[in-house]
């Protein structure tokens, strides 16, 4: 596919002489990073603003804001807004300003804000977004319309904000409705807590420990429960004693030392029935709502179905797509209505059919439904769908994932039939990516569709298989998120989360530091960063510091007092994994001192530098300035192999795999001098790793310079690729490259989604530099691509990059976000130095390494245009372009 540069080019050069544009009011408004805060409830009562500057002149910064706070639309009027009028103040600030007025009371409130240009000019006002302060808590999703708490037959349900409790004090009242009623507190997750068990069928009050998935009898106490009847009880868990009410009545005193801390839950066997009416921790009312404060909860879409193919009274659905929900359809029953209706899910198909022997741990449901006659929409509820190891529940109604379904024994054609899918805010419009190779074209939108519907819990998970929170799997979606849509909350909910439920892998660990760097990054926010900052360091891994200046997992440091520094409390001790499962890690030598390991450590001593300076902790950036020299220095000393010219597994080890060389290249470790031999071994082994493992694979390559060879691996058709798992049939990424790499694997893993952020922070190059993309990087390395352009999201507005590539020029069309600024290194391509032309104008760029650099490019849209051959692009004075 051609591009008519020369119309590219002068429309430029006609936009850079226009007169000055008067600015637009600004968009994207934001109260703490949410754009739609009316879905939910702020506990800030300062809360923070961000909004997009609209301003389409070049170089246009903004000189000074006005934000207007009001308790109804109507009173958002300069002058006179009746909670807060900031008046003009003299600023370039638009990302995380603090509401400056007396403390919000709990309650709605309207705010808008205007801007002023360079040059002294006034925006309008911006459209006026709602939000809410509420301090109360929130988010139990089983509250129903009577504000009761319905726990479904055979589940664990749990205060999804209290997993960080202590001490404290629960209050109930339950009505037996037949057996028993369990009552759960001190739940670090849903394999470790306490459950206090009410039961009429026994006449007993049953105390029972959990420890890593098994349940314990500690006591039975003789009391006469009867079903039908509503009781009141109260829990105090005080340090390791508990005292347990009933109606009043203190009935038992226990001592048990086992948890220390975790939240409050019910638990359901297949014997247990029972509804909540009231609860409260602390006299907070744990009932009042389903909102989770300053985040969102999944909400449901309707998706039309794509064909319906009728076989008799057999119905064949195919959605298109699979996403997260349940099936929905209007019917009209003849009279006496039907029984018996098989109602099937599946993400793979068998010709007209759903197939029911998918495999691994591909979804097959199936369930019966009976229908009363006459006109109905019919809803299918879902059991809740177990596996054996998931144990983190949504805050929907019951889901799975699917593509097809197969309605069989309907008398009659169903209508309008629907998927009714669950995800949170996901704005089409915000990304888009297209080039010249088809089938990356489709390896993008496979990946950016992945990042919308793998969002059905609200939080980030692993899939379905087991559905858990996992660190590496939720950084890799975090960056994928960042880049498909201005969505922030998300990513910190699960990141927050993960700090105080952390797995057992030592690499997942280090995960936690990557993602509260890049939360700041693409939010500029240091809220986190302060709240956290004490377990971040700790997840550093620094007490794992030996003396000769490595860490290790295996020398005795790993002990209790360690997994309560990280929140660890899990069945497996902390071990290293370097990749998963076994069979992808390119025949690793574990050793004692692992070189991956330490290459996480080392990155995050970076990270952890630069935290702590954000958050103006001079002593903690001395201290980890240190510890990056004293480890970076004996890191190359024990780890770096002389004669091969690579890295070695770790210390003592002869062995040099994939990984022990491409996680220094990801991770900036590799100096100049051996660049080359490391780059080369690791573009020798090719897709080495597994999809986990391929992030930092191709993070490597590109760091590198080794664009081409990173894009010949995201475009591969061959087994090992993001193709091969389109062809076998899946439209979300694989838990793995295919069935035959992971026997169990699923079909809905956002960890084989890498993609969707290499695409836009590498091969199109855009990435922050200063926190908030208040200065952006842009360096595209597209390879041997005849074109490609993308739209990135980012707090402060869209990013737009397009190349085009001919024999003779490459042209770089890059569109910067008012009130930002930009590095643009431009790839060399040539041996005819840093001559480009800007604008017009032949520029003389810095050249550093492959890349022609142009520092502090202000905003708007600015046209690029490096010569191939022996002739200047343009025949231009030099001058300034900018």
């Amino acid at each position: 596919m051609k591009r008519n540069l020369i119309n590219t080019v002068l429309i430029c050069m006609v936009f850079s002489v226009a007169s000055a544009l008067a600015a637009d009011a600004p968009t994207g408004l934001m109260t703490e990073l949410l754009e739609y805060p009316e879905q939910t409830v702020i506990t800030d009562t300062l809360p923070e603003f961000t909004w997009i500057v609209n301003d389409q002149d070049r170089d246009e910064v903004q000189t000074a804001y006005q934000i207007l706070v009001a308790t109804s639309e109507s009173n958002l009027v300069a002058g006179s807004a009746d909670i807060w009028d900031s008046g003009k103040v003299l600023s370039n600030s638009s990302v995380n300003v603090e509401f400056g007025g007396t403390a919000l009371a709990d309650g709605s409130y309207w705010w808008s804000v205007r801007t002023w240009d360079k040059t002294d000019q006034a925006s309008p006002f911006s459209d006026a977004q709602n939000f809410v302060v509420d301090r109360s808590p929130h988010a139990w999703s089983e509250v129903n319309g009577d504000g009761e708490i319905v726990v479904p037959m055979g589940h664990l349900v749990s205060y999804p904000n209290g997993f960080g409790w202590t001490d404290y004090r629960l209050e109930t009242t339950v009505l037996i409705d037949s057996g028993a009623a369990g009552i759960n507190f001190r739940m670090s997750d849903d394999n470790n807590f306490y459950m206090w068990q009410l039961s009429a069928s026994k006449d007993a009050l049953r105390l029972h420990i959990r420890t890593n998935g098994t349940y314990t009898l500690l006591d039975e106490i003789a009391y006469d429960f009867n079903a039908g009847t509503e009781y009141d009880v109260v829990i105090t868990a005080t340090g390791s004693v508990f005292q347990t009410y009933i109606d009043g009545v203190l009935v038992d005193t226990h001592t048990n030392s086992v948890h220390a801390q975790g939240t409050v839950g019910f638990r359901t066997g297949r014997t247990e029935s029972f509804t909540v009416t009231t609860l409260s921790v602390d006299n907070s009312d744990l009932t009042t709502g389903t909102l989770a404060p300053n985040r969102y909860l999944p909400s449901a879409h309707e998706i039309p179905a794509e064909s319906v193919v009728e076989n008799g009274e057999n119905y064949f659905v195919d959605f298109g797509k699979a996403a997260f929900g349940t099936l929905e359809f209007d019917v009209e029953i003849p009279l006496g209505g039907t029984s018996g209706v098989e109602i099937r899910f599946g993400e793979k198909r068998n010709e007209n059919t759903v197939e029911t022997n998918p495999g691994g741990s591909i979804v097959y449901h199936s369930l019966s439904i009976d229908l009363p006659e006459g006109s109905q929409r019919v809803h299918v509820d879902l059991d809740p769908y177990e596996t054996g190891l998931r144990n983190f529940y949504d805050q929907t109604e019951n889901t799975l994932p699917f593509r097809y379904a197969e309605i069989i024994g309907l008398p009659v054609a169903p209508a309008n039939v629907k998927q009714i899918a669950y995800w949170v805010p996901f704005n089409e419009g915000d990304s888009s990516f297209v080039c010249s190779d088809p089938v990356l074209n489709e390896v993008w939108e496979f990946s950016r569709y992945s990042m919308k519907v793998l969002t059905w819990l609200g939080i980030y998970v692993d899939g379905i298989r087991e559905t858990l929170p996992y660190e590496a799997d939720a950084f890799i979606q975090q960056l994928g998120h960042y880049s498909t849509t201005r969505e922030f909350t998300t990513a910190r909910h699960s990141h927050e989360y993960l700090i105080k439920n952390a797995t057992w892998p030592t690499e997942w660990l280090s995960h936690s530091v990557l993602m509260a760097y890049y939360d700041w990054m693409y939010t500029g926010n240091t809220d986190s960063l302060a709240e956290y900052y004490d377990d971040l360091k700790a997840k550093s891994l620094i007490a794992l510091k030996e003396s000769n200046g490595l860490i290790s997992t295996t020398t005795g440091r790993v002990d209790a007092k360690f997994n309560a520094s990280v929140h660890y409390d899990g069945p497996k001790a902390i071990q290293d994994i370097v990749d998963w499962p076994i069979s992808e890690r390119d025949g690793y030598d574990f050793r004692g001192y692992n070189t991956v390991v330490n290459a996480f450590y080392n990155r995050g001593l970076n990270m952890m530098r630069d935290i702590s300076e954000a958050l103006d902790m001079p002593t903690e950036v001395a201290f980890w300035e240190s510890e990056i020299t004293a480890h970076t220095q004996v890191f190359q000393s024990l780890l770096f192999d002389a004669g091969s010219g690579i890295y070695l597994d770790g210390v003592g080890s002869t062995h040099s795999a994939a990984h022990a060389n491409f996680f220094p290249l990801a991770f900036d470790l590799v100096s100049e001098a051996n660049m080359q031999t490391v780059a080369d071994f690791v573009e020798s082994k090719g897709m080495a790793p597994s999809v986990y493992g391929a992030q930092f694979l191709l993070d490597g390559l590109y760091n590198a310079g080794r664009g081409q060879a990173a894009l010949e691996l995201m475009r591969s058709t061959g087994s090992r690729s993001w193709w091969n798992m389109m062809q076998e049939g899946s439209t979300v990424t694989l838990e793995a490259w295919g069935q035959a790499y992971k026997r169990n694997l699923d079909w809905n893993h956002a960890w084989g989604a890498a993609p969707a952020n290499i695409i836009p922070r590498q091969l199109m190059g855009v990435t922050p530099l200063k926190p908030g993309f208040e200065k952006i990087q842009i360096k595209p390395q597209i390879g041997d691509l005849e074109f490609a352009s993308l739209t990135m999201p980012t707090v402060r507005g869209p990013v737009s990059v397009s190349v085009e590539q001919t024999s003779s020029n490459a042209v770089y069309t890059i569109e910067i976000p008012a009130n930002a600024t930009a590095k643009i290194l431009i790839p060399s391509n040539s041996v005819l130095g840093g001559a480009v032309n800007v604008n017009g104008i032949d520029q003389e760029g810095v050249v550093e390494g492959g890349f022609i650099v142009f520092d502090g490019v202000g905003s708007g849209t600015h046209v690029f245009i490096k010569a191939l051959s022996g002739t200047s692009a343009r025949n231009r004075p030099k001058g300034s372009a900018f």
